[in-house]
């Protein structure tokens, strides 16, 4: 072998192995009902993938429910990386807010036409906070897609997905701000349901008394779930007119685990520490799991984050640990018997200015 051709598969390998070690991937399907959450930032974007089939034997059937970021210092291949070789078949965007839709054109780069959107308000709402407007037209136009109107309670929005066997996505509530100036009270408000267990996704759900009372009486307990993606990122406010996780919202959903993504030294300074403790100094979950970091923001407008350790089932996509912030996937496997099992793995390459793993 020539020295040259020798170099040119030095190089080739050195570059896949460089691929490997930087990026993070989706693990392959198993038995479980998996639910992950990546580390975008001030933003959302979670991950169902179903359990695995008997044909299958790759990353499974995927569905989205949102994928954004506030800040576009995250590297868009680690997301289209992360689920390349996924069949997704659903995306879910909840509102019209840039940190819930501005990844969703790398995730998708590559997917087939069999793709469905759904989403809330019309899609020039979208078109008009996105920079790169011809791409989400692009994008959007390029996939079956399908607005979820004004509703609230499962009756009134008729709309339950079979994601796959024994799998269903349930909208409970859409645009009940009707699609005014608060783009987060318009949220679709979903509920994944698995073997008796599941899980409610509220997008940024947030609005006045009135609306959070309206919200809360015509769910009823169809908001009831084992699992709880806290609304706007883990803001948390019991006055005002963007009242946001409430406690009797909190106790009508009755959860056992609660996540949510970070938005570091982003201005925002979500999850609130304020939030953190409400669920874990009361009988919200009587769970105890590992002990795991915790990091949220105090109201007192401290710029530096709060990093803690607890036992309580409360998790967080980003934590600050010895003043260097790390990007981590949550994980929810529910198991075929009901079980749910949490985890947090490192995740790599999603950030262009921290540290990588």
């Amino acid at each position: 072998m020539s020295s040259n051709l020798l170099s040119v598969y030095l190089f080739i390998a050195g570059l896949v192995i460089h691929m490997s070690l930087c990026y993070s991937e989706l693990p392959p399907a198993d038995d479980n009902l998996n639910i992950y959450a990546l580390p975008v930032g001030q933003g959302d974007c979670t991950v169902i993938q179903c359990p695995k089939t008997s044909t299958d034997n790759g990353k499974g059937d995927v569905t989205i429910i949102d994928a954004g970021s506030n800040k576009k210092r995250f590297k868009d291949e680690a997301f289209h990386n992360y689920l390349r070789e996924a069949n997704i078949k659903y995306v879910i965007l909840t509102h019209p807010h840039n940190d819930h839709f501005n990844l969703i054109d790398p995730i998708l780069e590559g997917h087939g036409e069999s793709l469905h959107i759904y989403h809330s308000c019309d899609r020039q709402r979208y078109v008009q906070r996105y920079k790169h407007r011809n791409k989400f037209v692009e994008a959007l136009n390029s996939y079956q897609s399908s607005k979820i109107e004004y509703c609230l309670g499962a009756t009134s929005c008729n709309t339950k997905i079979t994601l796959c066997d024994s799998v269903s996505l349930t909208v409970i509530a859409s645009e009940l701000g009707g699609c005014g100036k608060h783009p987060n009270e318009d949220s679709i408000v979903s509920k994944i349901t698995y073997n008796g267990v599941s899980a409610l996704f509220p997008g940024d759900l947030e609005g006045s008394n009135k609306k959070i009372n309206a919200f809360l009486q015509g769910a009823g307990a169809e908001i009831k779930a084992d699992i709880y993606r806290l609304a706007h990122h883990g803001a948390y406010a019991e006055t005002g007119s963007k009242q946001c996780n409430r406690r009797d919202l909190l106790r009508a959903v009755g959860a056992s685990y609660y996540f949510s993504s970070s938005g570091l030294h982003e201005g925002y300074r979500h999850p609130r520490c304020k939030l953190y403790r409400e669920i874990r100094d009361n009988d919200y979950t009587d769970l105890q799991v590992d002990y795991h970091p915790y990091t949220c923001y105090e109201d007192d407008g401290t710029k530096e984050p709060h990093t803690t350790t607890t036992n309580k089932p409360i998790y967080v996509t980003t934590l600050e640990e010895n003043e260097t912030r790390k990007d981590y996937v949550i994980r929810f496997a529910i198991k075929k018997d009901g079980t749910i099992v949490p985890s947090i793995t490192p995740f790599n390459g999603a950030s262009k200015r921290r540290q990588e793993f």
